[in-house]
């Protein structure tokens, strides 16, 4: 797995810094950080939010250890964009 072009833009686009680590598709966070040889706290993974007036992409940290405590993040993060 990769990086996807329009992200890729995104990012560019601002000067963004990023390492792209390529892998083969895993299940779980854990895999996808041992798959790409880094640490489990360095990684990240986009979530697709759809709001009233568009989508957002909200970067969730693996590190948090709940999918609760990373469906609160997501919803935190939709609401602090503005509702």
């Amino acid at each position: 797995m990769g990086i996807t072009p329009s992200l890729q833009k995104h990012l560019d686009g601002r000067d963004v810094r990023y390492d792209v680590v390529t892998h083969e598709p895993t299940k779980r966070s854990s895999a996808t950080a041992k798959a790409g040889g880094i640490a489990e706290d360095n990684l990240a993974k986009g979530v697709l939010v759809c709001r009233k007036d568009g989508y957002i992409l909200a970067i969730i940290p693996t590190s948090l250890p709940r999918e609760s405590r990373r469906a609160r993040y997501v919803v935190a993060a939709a609401g602090w964009l503005g509702e």
